[in-house]
């Protein structure tokens, strides 16, 4: 006949209900932290632009320093920019991520600047705090974020307009190229 030993069973359950309450205990705490972590990621587009434009933009006196380019008179050419993507089973092929615009060179602007102000600029619109500028700004998105990086090339300016996906790059191209069509009929070429 088989026994049973009570005290081994009672030790076996309170283990058990340890690791039990142990785990339960670390899953929420991953959760919970999981869940702080991402929110801050998780902000909309009107509270992320409200806070870029709180804690990086300085007046409005950007804007007026823009002026070439917002109105498109310093912009030279326009053309679609890439972004190459690896598939696992598809392999390497390259995907519409926005647009990248030649601008001139503007006396006293440096590339760090331009990419601040266009960023500014950009957060400014999606915040509804300006309004009134051109209806085809290349420089944002209705209710979206852009990426913007302004490089120094050949005396002038590079300035890359990334979205977040295919279809907004494919938005931000045909605004870029009615911009620039607008502004100078060479510029859209």
């Amino acid at each position: 006949m088989n026994t049973v030993n009570l005290s081994t069973v009672g030790l076996r359950n309170s283990r058990t209900a340890w690791l039990c309450g142990t785990t339960v205990a670390l899953l929420t705490t991953l959760a919970s932290v999981g869940c702080a972590e991402t929110s801050g990621l998780a902000k909309n587009p009107s509270t992320q632009a409200a806070e870029l434009v709180r804690t990086r933009c300085m007046s409005s006196t950007d804007e007026a320093a823009l002026a070439p380019v917002l109105d498109g008179t310093a912009i030279e050419g326009v053309e679609p920019l890439y972004n190459s993507v690896v598939g696992y089973k598809t392999g390497q092929f390259s995907e519409l991520a926005g647009t990248a615009l030649t601008v001139r060179p503007i006396p006293g602007v440096t590339a760090e600047w331009l990419t601040r102000a266009l960023e500014c600029h950009s957060a400014k619109r999606v915040a509804g705090s300006i309004a009134g500028v051109a209806p085809n700004d290349p420089f944002f998105l209705p209710g979206r974020m852009v990426e913007i990086d302004a490089r120094s090339v050949h005396g002038g300016f590079r300035v890359e307009v990334r979205a977040a996906g295919p279809a907004e790059g494919h938005q931000v191209l045909d605004r870029a190229k009615a911009f620039a069509k607008g502004a100078s009929p060479l510029a859209a070429l």
